[in-house]
Parts: structure tokens; sequence; C-alpha cells
């Protein structure tokens, strides 16, 4: 649904497809060409045990759909290579009155695809936010949200998600400047928040995710989709994270949370057999 408009909207959109069945994802993947992304229908699902599964070929479609083991509603959609962003704002009645913008520099996966573990904000994609303006207006939008794109870094770019929800990585737009969570409790009192008329965030704050980055990294040693190069470059990027000058989860005025997500890793780490074998076949 949120193709459909964005493409009635004129924002820029991958050509895309939607298929419920094994034969038709074949067929959507054959019409947007390759390499496409697979993903699912509805952003906390998964296609193939990942958040989103990168074809290069038809063959490695083929294979994991003979391992998928139900059928699901997956999205295909052609493949945007560049930047993921994430535009974090705060909307009323329609009208954004805050943004924030992330790039992300790298996620808990080699190819791109996963969870953001270290990102930078950045000045606000004066494009992208009149774009973000069209979707909040056609849909009445209310309160916080993350609407998320790939630039390539010259022209081409395309939409990815608009969500209602508030990602690991809002911790650095709050640094930043984008108070969302009180300004909806402001909004839900008052009926309306106290943005300044002339907030401008901060750019240029790196932070990282260490926890998210490490527990990807030792579970890169169960994928065989993951090579023994892209395993030590990866190993060698965790000292990124874990330096950062800003974290998303760390405090040391309060550390047992984290801590205790640390002493998870210490026990044994499961993954799912079925995304390993459609890994083995990606990596082939």
């Amino acid at each position: 649904a949120l193709f459909a408009i964005s493409r009635e909207l004129g924002i820029p959109t991958a050509e895309y497809r939607l298929a419920r069945t094994g034969p038709a994802l074949l067929n959507a993947a054959d019409a947007v060409g390759y390499p496409c992304i697979v993903k699912a229908e509805t952003e906390e699902l998964r296609a193939f045990g990942r958040k989103a599964f990168i074809v290069a070929k038809r063959a490695e479609l083929q294979e994991a759909l003979e391992l998928q083991l139900r059928p699901q509603a997956l999205l295909v959609q052609s493949y945007v290579t560049g930047a993921r962003h994430n535009l974090y704002f705060f909307a009323e009645a329609g009208v954004v009155r805050a943004v924030a913008q992330v790039r992300i520099i790298r996620t808990d996966r080699p190819d791109g695809t996963g969870y953001a573990v270290e990102g930078i904000t950045v000045p606000t994609d004066v494009q992208w936010r009149d774009h973000l303006q069209r979707l909040a207006s056609h849909m009445g939008y209310d309160g916080p949200g993350c609407l998320q794109f790939i630039h390539d870094g010259t022209s081409r770019s395309t939409i990815l998600e608009l969500n209602p929800r508030l990602g690991a990585n809002y911790a650095i737009v709050e640094k930043a400047g984008l108070h969302l969570p009180r300004w909806w409790l402001e909004h839900l009192e008052w009926g309306r928040a106290s943005i300044p008329a002339t907030l401008e965030c901060e750019s240029g704050l790196r932070y990282g995710w260490f926890y998210g980055d490490l527990a990807g990294w030792l579970s890169s040693f169960r994928d065989p989709g993951t090579t023994v190069r892209e395993r030590f470059v990866w190993g060698a990027s965790l000292i990124r994270s874990l330096t950062a000058p800003n974290h998303v989860v760390w405090d040391w005025r309060d550390p047992s949370p984290p801590l205790h997500l640390y002493a998870q890793l210490l026990k044994p780490h499961r993954m799912g057999g079925a995304e390993n074998r459609v890994a083995r076949s990606s990596a082939s």
C-alpha cells in the first residue's frame, strides 16, 4: 500500500511486485530484474529468516524457495545501491514539524541489510523532506515516525519504509535535538507539541551499537554466507562501534541493562538452519 501511495505522489519508488506463492515470486523477480531484494510484506516479519534477502540470480531464489518452511506474502523490489537513510520526524495533522536525518554507515550484515550498528546524523535532504511532507499530508499523519530511503549519492534514490515506531538509533536523534517521546506526550495532553519554530538538529553526531555489532559478528561464524574476508574486515571494524562517541545502549550511569545483554552473548548462540542454507546458496 505504501509503494502504491508513494508512486501516486511522485516519490521515487523502485520497481516492485508482491507475490504470495513460489512461482509468483520467481515471476516477480524476473519482472523487476536481477539483482533484486526480497523482503516480507510487513516490517516485523522476515523473508527467508532475514530482514531482507538480496538475490543476485534466479538460481539463488529457486534454492531459497526449496528451503522455505511455509508460504508467505513477499515483496520483490529492484535493488538500488547506496546508503540507507533514516528520516525521523514528528508531525501533527499531516504537517511535519521537525526532522532529523541519520545516514547508516554499517549494519549487522556484511551486505548492508539488517539492523544499523553505526551511523551519523547528517543535514536533512531537502528533496526527501518534501517527499515526507507529501506522505504525511496525504495520510493526515499524527505523531512520531521514521521514513527510510536509499540514496546512491548522485541522482538515484528510492523509498524503503515508513514506520510509526522508533528504532534503537533514535537515541542519537534525541541527542541531536529531536525529542519525539516528549512531544508525543505533549501532543496527547495539550493537542500541540512545544516544538521551536526555528529548530535545527545537530549534524555530525556519530553513534555505535556495539552489542548489535558484536552479536552479528559472532553469528557470522555460523553463517556460511559470510566469507572469511568479510568476517575479518567486520571483526576489525568492531572497534568503531566500541569507541563511537555516542552509544545507543551503553551508559555509564546505568550499566546494568547493557551488561545483561552482553552476558547473553556468552550463552550458546543459535541460528536457524534454513537461513544458513539459504546463505550458503547465496555465497556460491
